[in-house]
């Protein structure tokens, strides 16, 4: 009987909290329309900092694609602002007072990853795991894979030869 009494006394006391709460959340919105607060009015200045120079770099994009899972291989061109000056062209200086420049080959070795070494436990054999673009290989010294020939195996470093160029390769 005790616990109906409290109740019947509390039922009045949480309708009578939440009253007036919610009047006092309906008198919130409807007090704010009665007095706006004065407007301020500002005006704003153009500023003239005089001619804007031109950007002269760009990106080098050399990232692999999330959907494709292929390497970016747009060629990189430098950007020429409009105040730099051409090069001369190589053909009319004079050819006799330096050698012909012999262009090597343009290796991307970013596209190269070591990731590691097995070892056969019961013959000793040496496979490393090699990485090119988003493909993986398995590798010995002296085997070719897609024109590069690996020199060196080691347990954390590989040596490569590409076009007769060599790098060594740190593990990953």
């Amino acid at each position: 009987m005790k616990n109906k009494r409290l109740t019947y006394l509390l039922f009045p006391l949480v309708a009578l909290i939440w009253g007036y709460a919610i009047y006092k959340y309906v008198l919130a919105d409807y007090e704010g329309q009665a007095t706006a607060p004065p407007t301020v009015v500002t005006t704003l200045e153009a500023i003239d900092n005089g001619p804007v120079a031109r950007d002269t770099f760009s990106l080098g994009r050399n990232y692999r694609d999330p959907f494709l899972g292929t390497v970016a291989t747009a060629p990189f061109r430098p950007a020429m602002s409009e105040a730099a000056a051409p090069r001369p062209d190589v053909s009319t200086t004079n050819a006799t007072s330096r050698p012909p420049m012999v262009e090597e080959p343009a290796v991307d070795w970013s596209r190269y990853h070591y990731n590691g070494l097995i070892q056969h436990s019961g013959t000793g054999n040496l496979v490393g795991i090699l990485r090119i673009g988003s493909k993986a290989h398995y590798v010995n010294v002296g085997s070719t894979v897609e024109g590069t020939t690996v020199l060196t195996l080691t347990a954390d470093s590989i040596r490569l030869r590409v076009a007769e160029l060599s790098k060594t390769i740190g593990r990953h």
